[in-house]
């Protein structure tokens, strides 16, 4: 049986699959279940700076795109800051895997102090979901990265514990961005944030959500940017978005992930779910004899030309010679 243990945020993971930050993960008996079905790690439900700024009577002006969740659940604010922290120190009591925390932010002051509630609460590290998107003609690009990194320049400077940046796709260079949260502190980058996504009911005259789980296809526009982003810079990458089985896993490793985080084939199969991957991974594995996870993670990308077919956008080669 191969070794398919892995790095992610200087912790030594017995595999590379990560329950990601989810409303499964807000329950201690799902993260339970997570670690009985074989889960390396667990990345609690994103805390909302607005459920902060509820508490601390502050108000934001900013439009934040995941808290249209609670524009539509009935149940409106899920946990408050305070239930958080007992969430983290309950789950540290009853599992032994690493206990991520998730913080869903776009303005970097109200964090400092917060996030130092969470180290002290037991975390074992930090996700930072910054999904501040621009919908002003006046933003300033420039002003809109400005925000990001003092976000995680800020958090990162009173923490003891590592942190995961968790991105989207809207900038004009994202391996810059990754290269700049690096220098500014941050120990692994999360690639994608899959924003709610919404249709317009013609009827009814107002949005409505629309696909809430990936499906398998989507996995492939973030494996091409885990190939670039690992094949310049040294930063822990969690690929995530779309990868329902273990042939995807291995792809995103292949081109350079530590791990991936996976959460709608959860939501689809159940937890115990991850049993069947971990089954499928050593099994292709050991189809392809492979040793080792830590020996192929990269090797998609060995040569200037395997790096160069990650930048044709438009068209490969191999189409046209096919046709």
């Amino acid at each position: 049986m191969a070794d398919i243990k892995t790095f992610y945020l200087g912790y030594e993971l017995k595999n590379p699959i990560i329950l990601a930050s989810c409303s499964l993960t807000r329950n201690i008996d799902n993260i339970c279940q997570a670690e009985s079905a074989g889960v390396a790690a667990v990345v609690l439900k994103s805390l909302f700076e607005e459920e902060i700024q509820s508490e601390l009577g502050a108000v934001s002006s900013d439009f934040h795109p995941e808290a249209y969740e609670y524009e539509y659940s009935s149940a409106g604010l899920m946990y408050g800051s305070s239930k958080y922290l007992d969430l983290i120190k309950e789950a540290k009591k009853r599992v032994k895997i690493p206990v991520f925390a998730s913080v869903n932010c776009i303005d970097s002051e109200i964090w400092i102090d917060y996030a130092k509630s969470i180290e002290e609460a037991g975390a074992d590290g930090l996700e930072l979901n910054i999904s501040y998107i621009s919908f002003s003609v006046n933003d300033d690009p420039r002003e809109v990265e400005k925000r990001y990194l003092d976000i995680a320049e800020s958090v990162k400077a009173n923490l003891n514990i590592p942190i995961a940046v968790k991105i989207g796709w809207y900038f004009t260079s994202i391996p810059y961005m990754v290269k700049r949260l690096k220098d500014v502190g941050a120990d692994g980058i999360v690639i994608f944030n899959r924003y709610y996504q919404l249709s317009y009911d013609i009827d009814k005259e107002k949005y409505v959500p629309v696909n809430y789980f990936s499906n398998a296809s989507e996995t492939y526009q973030v494996l091409r940017w885990v190939g670039v982003i690992h094949k310049q810079i040294d930063i822990n990458i969690a690929a995530t978005g779309g990868i329902h089985n273990a042939k995807q896993i291995l792809e995103h490793i292949y081109m350079g992930a530590s791990v991936v985080e996976i959460a709608s084939v959860f939501y689809k199969n159940g937890i115990k779910y991850a049993e069947n991957m971990l089954v499928e991974l050593n099994k292709t594995l050991d189809d392809m004899n492979i040793s080792s996870i830590k020996a192929i993670r990269g090797k998609g990308i060995d040569t200037i030309e395997e790096f160069k077919s990650l930048e044709r956008v438009q068209y490969m080669k191999i189409l046209g010679t096919k046709a």
